[in-house]
């Protein structure tokens, strides 16, 4: 692949993804056995389908700034700044990301992204360890601040969706599954739901198992598309 069409195809890729949010593109763009890492966490084609359907729901006005695209061996590597309106704080989104992408078939089949959370320019280490570390712990606090996600008008009409379906298909819920399923739908990792439940991982698992078989669902896909509020479906 020449350096053109590596610019060509981050241009599209982010443009159909990113811009358009469009869920046919994932195919197109991505390897179904696709292996990747978002910061720390670890990333396959259904986490990007799921995270598709996020990004939909929650923000409007997407725009891509390609800084860098650059061809490493037979890797991609990229410098993009994303930006869009959260609509569930009114709040505009600014990200710079770095990524690093390796193609099959014209196809991405791995890919490392990292934001500006942990990325820093023309700092040494040591200075991007405790960047890192500040992030982390910035992190959290947003999280624990749950007031005021709680108060939001849009994850009202999430909650109240999903205990219209549960009574409607007869699924009995614990509060702690409730409470987990309302996280899910509002775009939280499992990891942010088991620091805002205070459990840990492996339980924040479990519950979403039992939760997907109660409502007859094989995965979380499944399980957002059935149960997120119908102005947030996929036309």
């Amino acid at each position: 692949m020449k350096l053109n069409e590596a610019e060509q195809f981050i241009d599209e890729l982010l443009t159909e993804v990113w811009e358009r949010a469009d869920p046919k593109a994932i195919d197109r763009y991505y390897e179904p056995d696709l292996l990747g890492y978002y910061d720390d966490d670890k990333i396959n084609f259904s986490d990007i389908v799921e995270r598709q359907l996020y990004i939909q729901g929650r923000y409007i006005k997407r725009q891509k700034t390609i800084h860098e695209v650059l061809l490493v061996d037979t890797k991609i590597v990229t410098r993009v700044r994303m930006t869009a309106i959260d609509t569930y704080t009114n709040e505009p989104l600014i990200v710079e990301m770095v990524g690093i992408y390796v193609l099959k078939n014209d196809k991405v089949q791995k890919l490392w992204l990292m934001s500006d959370n942990t990325f820093v320019y023309q700092k040494t280490a040591a200075d991007l360890k405790g960047d890192y570390e500040q992030a982390q712990i910035t992190s959290m606090q947003n999280i624990n601040l749950d007031n005021k996600i709680r108060n939001d008008e849009v994850l009202k009409k999430i909650r109240a969706r999903i205990e219209h379906i549960a009574k409607y298909e007869n699924v009995k819920l614990t509060d702690r599954q409730l409470e987990c399923l309302f996280y899910i739908l509002s775009g939280r990792t499992a990891k942010e739901i088991a620091t805002l439940l205070d459990l840990s991982y492996r339980t924040i698992e479990t519950y979403t198992e039992t939760i997907k078989r109660k409502f007859k669902c094989s995965s979380k896909l499944d399980l957002i598309q059935k149960l997120l509020p119908r102005e947030f479906e996929i036309n």
